[in-house]
């Protein structure tokens, strides 16, 4: 199975591209108040990561379906 390949057929369409954009909106573009525990940090980051994995999945896909050997966040 090329992961990449079914990552972009997930994200690409209205519904997909919608969804991908809120999970940016709540990960990426999210900030944390300056009391955040090291737990809600870490979690953050985790969830961020995850959303940037598939960010870069559907890059690859795009970029001719090579498959990810290693993931440059």
């Amino acid at each position: 199975m090329n992961i990449a390949k079914e990552c972009f057929l997930c994200f690409n369409n209205r519904n997909g591209k919608e969804f991908l954009k809120y999970l940016e909106n709540i990960t990426l573009y999210r900030s944390v108040p300056h009391s955040a525990t090291d737990s809600e940090l870490r979690m953050l980051e985790g969830q961020r990561t995850l959303v940037l994995m598939i960010k870069r999945m559907i890059d690859s896909h795009k970029e001719g379906g090579k498959m990810i050997k290693k993931l440059d966040l």
